[in-house]
């Protein structure tokens, strides 16, 4: 009788520092170390949290025997890293990261699950979004922490006037809940440092919001980096899930009309979700994307 041999382990250095990149699909360990060190920069309690997370995802992936490639992608881990980091975000303190733990084991399974319905269609991070939503009711019901010592909790940040450019900028360390320009600069070096249709959308992405906020007068929305995570994720989809048109223009023309419309529903999503007093988090990347793939299939190749 022969021996099965199992995948060999997956790197944990690579597994934990591509879950950081994996949120905007650039899959760079270096990238991972980098959005580490801004984390620790802006709130070293933040930065324990990221780690705790990622590990938590790496050991379960390792308990339950997930393909290697996959799990040192970062598959397993971005989705609870950003449960992590919301869910600390709500409660804070000591108590706060325990309750990071917790969402990121529930994450990691509510990923395996919709991994498994979901076949062939990515499901992004819509276990992020799920989990949030069903766990902010119950942390709201627990007391924030204050904050135990300054330097646990501080927030480092350049000093410049709130504008739309700055607001466009702050776009993307929202993806993370970072409300800190340093934070956005080094993701936004992360995602443009990756290939050229990542740089391409980025850039596309980074033009068309300040267009898109003084056009409808949604300035105060892009000032405050909320406008723009979303279409800036809906980029990177762009770029790993290339289009199918033949045509040049058929494929830029996807792509715009893919950004804005995540833009606008991302301002109304936003705006319903204020009123109901609820975090709206990706779901607007995640239906715009979701959406995106399943026009394709009905595409003419031509």
């Amino acid at each position: 009788m022969k021996k099965q041999h199992l995948s060999p382990r997956p790197n944990a250095f690579k597994a934990i520092g591509n879950s950081y990149t994996q949120v905007i699909f650039a899959c760079q360990p270096w990238g991972g170390l980098a959005i580490c060190f801004a984390l620790l920069l802006c709130s070293p309690r933040y930065a324990l949290v990221g780690l705790i997370a990622t590990t938590i995802s790496y050991l379960l992936a390792l308990i339950c025997r997930e393909e290697s490639d996959k799990v040192t992608q970062g598959l397993s881990g971005y989705n609870p890293l950003l449960t992590a980091i919301a869910v600390y975000s709500l409660v804070g303190g000591w108590m706060g990261v325990l309750w990071a733990a917790i969402g990121a084991v529930i994450t990691y399974f509510v990923t395996r699950l919709m991994q498994r319905w979901m076949g062939g269609m990515p499901v992004l991070t819509a276990p992020f979004v799920l989990t949030s939503w069903a766990l902010v009711p119950l942390m709201r019901l627990w007391p924030t922490s204050p904050s135990i010592h300054l330097f646990w909790d501080a927030t480092w940040d350049l000093a410049s006037p709130t504008n739309i450019w700055r607001g466009d900028l702050l776009s993307f360390g929202e993806i993370y809940l970072q409300d800190n320009l340093c934070f956005s600069l080094v993701i936004m070096l992360i995602l443009l440092m990756g290939s050229w249709k990542h740089q391409g959308w980025g850039l596309c992405t980074l033009l068309l919001l300040p267009a898109v906020a003084t056009l409808f007068g949604w300035q105060e929305s892009l000032s405050s980096g909320l406008l723009g995570y979303n279409p800036l994720l809906v980029a990177a989809a762009l770029a790993t899930f290339p289009s199918p048109l033949r045509s040049m223009w058929g494929r830029v023309g996807e792509g715009l009309l893919a950004i804005l419309f995540s833009i606008v529903i991302s301002y109304y999503g936003a705006q319903l979700f204020d009123y109901w007093h609820f975090p709206l988090y990706t779901a607007p990347f995640v239906l715009t994307t979701w959406l995106l793939l399943a026009l394709r299939k009905f595409y003419p190749m031509a």
